[in-house]
């Protein structure tokens, strides 16, 4: 005995010949939050005033600015790790990656234009002189 492996599931079944719109597929569990500009300001100057957020005033600060207590915990969470990312001195692997770069810009610079060039930075500003 055989088994149709090709048919639908039955909540896949449009018994009423309904137009289905196929559903998308995403690895977002839920869609991103778009901030406006007074929405940034103020979670921006609460940020200001302490890193960390307590959760009346957490609960209070979502009201004014019309969120969600969870959309304005995950704000702080990643103003934090932004903060800390930026204050973060690049690593050795960043820094050798840096190094490449400026030997092979530099390498393709006449030695005679860069020397112009940094005698032009080196020298003093002349003075006249009254």
């Amino acid at each position: 005995m055989q088994f149709a492996t090709n048919l639908p599931y039955p909540s896949e079944i449009n018994f009423w010949n309904q137009k289905v719109e196929p559903k998308r597929v995403t690895n977002r569990p839920t869609k991103r939050t778009t901030f406006t500009p007074d929405q940034v300001t103020l979670l921006e100057m609460e940020f200001a005033k302490n890193e960390y957020i307590c959760k009346d005033r957490r609960s209070d600060l979502a009201k004014i600015i019309d969120l969600s207590e969870c959309q304005v915990k995950t704000w702080f969470q990643n103003r934090r790790t932004k903060k800390r990312r930026c204050q973060t001195p690049i690593s050795k692997k960043e820094q050798k990656q840096l190094e490449k770069q400026a030997q092979h810009s530099s390498s393709n610079i006449p030695n005679q234009n860069l020397q112009f060039y940094m005698s032009q930075w080196i020298q003093p500003p002349h003075h006249q002189q009254q």
